[in-house]
């Protein structure tokens, strides 16, 4: 058997490597939830392509920056929409991204206020845009975007602080 000497010392070092593994544990915590919420702008945008090519009209994802929250709504025509038709044909209402999360917009992340817009046509181009994740400081965490309108391919990219780059 064990002596309860034996037993404080396997407590006492599992204690210790439970203290080094919590800082690592919740910094793991803390990168998921902003890749969670990369993914769920992301699969909104490929959502908001996918109808509008499967249905024929054009489909746009709005992007309420301030408020941190993203709606899909649908077009009354192939093309040209008339401005009252965002409004009344709503696919998905306001969905609101987790606490923390701040948005910007555009490639350089320039952008800190007003409203954005992911739009999807029948022909399955887009227009080219970005959206940049950051905590609630404005630093960096990840970017969503369509570098090219001709394919309306949806990319996420993760900040690299150490290179001060998107990968």
């Amino acid at each position: 058997g064990m002596t309860l000497v034996e037993l404080l010392v396997v407590l006492g070092m599992m204690g210790l490597l439970l203290a080094l593994a919590s800082p690592t544990f919740s910094s793991f915590s803390e990168a998921s939830r902003y890749k969670k919420g990369a993914r769920e702008l992301a699969s909104v945008i490929r959502i908001a392509r996918s109808r509008a090519i499967s249905t024929g009209y054009e489909h746009r994802v709005q992007i309420d920056i301030p408020n941190r929250k993203f709606r899909l709504t649908q077009g009354n025509r192939y093309a040209g929409s008339t401005a009252s038709s965002w409004d009344h044909n709503v696919i998905t209402d306001w969905q609101l991204l987790s606490p923390g999360i701040s948005l910007r917009g555009n490639l350089d992340c320039s952008v800190e206020s007003g409203v954005i817009y992911f739009h999807a046509n029948p022909n399955g181009t887009t227009n080219t845009r970005y959206l940049c994740l950051t905590d609630d400081l404005g630093k960096f965490r990840f970017r969503v975007g369509i570098p090219y309108a001709v394919t309306g391919k949806v990319l996420i990219h993760q900040w690299m602080p150490g290179s001060e780059a998107w990968h």
